[in-house]
């Protein structure tokens, strides 16, 4: 399999401090990293830099994901500000 080694930084505007979470695995092709981010706010920036070989290319999927009143996802961009 092919090692993930990552780094995931959340940015929330100019005056708050990077949060960072690195994320290590032996075979990323087999077991993939998922997650849901709470970004609250306007200019939220997610950033995520591959710290592994270019031999070990990653592949990264951002998207809105909303929870709706009857607990089901829904990619209705005007409903709020979560990531997955």
């Amino acid at each position: 399999g092919c090692p993930l080694d990552e780094r995931i930084e959340f940015l929330q505007g100019q005056s708050h401090n990077k949060q960072v979470l690195e994320v290590q695995t032996e075979d990323g092709e087999n077991f993939p990293f998922y997650a849901i981010i709470d970004t609250p706010g306007d200019k939220n920036v997610i950033r995520v830099v591959n710290q592994g070989q270019l031999e070990f290319p990653l592949s990264v999927d951002v998207r809105p994901y909303v929870e709706t009143p009857d607990n089901k996802s829904s990619d209705d961009k005007d409903i709020g500000m979560r990531w997955s």
